[in-house]
């Protein structure tokens, strides 16, 4: 009878609830594929500041850790790419030995960074928590990266701080929280 199919019918609060349901999921996920995605691309730039660190630790006066003696393709390389401006490298005691940079902190400052003292015991690259760069007052991971002599010995370590704000993608683009976009 008509009655028995209207019955079998689903309630309609029923299907908008589904269709909320389904339309939260699809949210859910596309949310998930743009966080996996900017995982993906920071991951990617960790590696290239890696590499690009493994090569300035690798240069001659770098390993030699002779502040007279700066290396020459590394100031060329902050020469090129901006971003590698705040690059130095500094030795076991927290000395600075080379650094692009005007007024950086003292050995004894830099002693007392848990980042850095970390960096001292590490055999390889790391990235720090969040830190407040203090004359520059934003926030940023610092990168570092053991500098080895011809020995094979830590003498060092090559550092890099990255402004987070720079490492975070524009609003609108690879975005964590789109609810403020929608």
């Amino acid at each position: 009878s008509g009655q028995d199919v209207l019955d079998a019918l689903p309630d309609p609060l029923i299907l908008i609830d589904r269709r909320r349901r389904i339309i939260s999921a699809n949210t859910a996920a596309g949310e998930l594929f743009d966080m996996d995605r900017t995982a993906q691309r920071l991951a990617a730039r960790l590696r290239e500041h890696e590499l690009m660190m493994g090569y300035i630790a690798a240069q001659p006066f770098v390993r030699a850790m002779d502040p007279a003696r700066c290396e020459q393709s590394v100031q060329e390389l902050v020469g090129l790419t901006p971003e590698y401006l705040g690059v130095g490298t500094r030795d076991l005691r927290g000395n600075s030995v080379c650094s692009y940079r005007r007024n950086v902190p003292g050995a004894q400052q830099m002693m007392g960074y848990a980042w850095f003292t970390r960096s001292l015991k590490s055999s390889g690259f790391l990235a720090s928590d969040a830190f407040m760069v203090p004359l520059a007052r934003r926030w940023a991971t610092m990168l570092t990266l053991p500098v080895r002599d011809q020995d094979d010995r830590q003498v060092g370590v090559v550092v890099l701080p990255i402004d987070l704000l720079r490492l975070a993608p524009p609003r609108g683009e690879d975005s964590f929280d789109r609810s403020v976009d929608n």
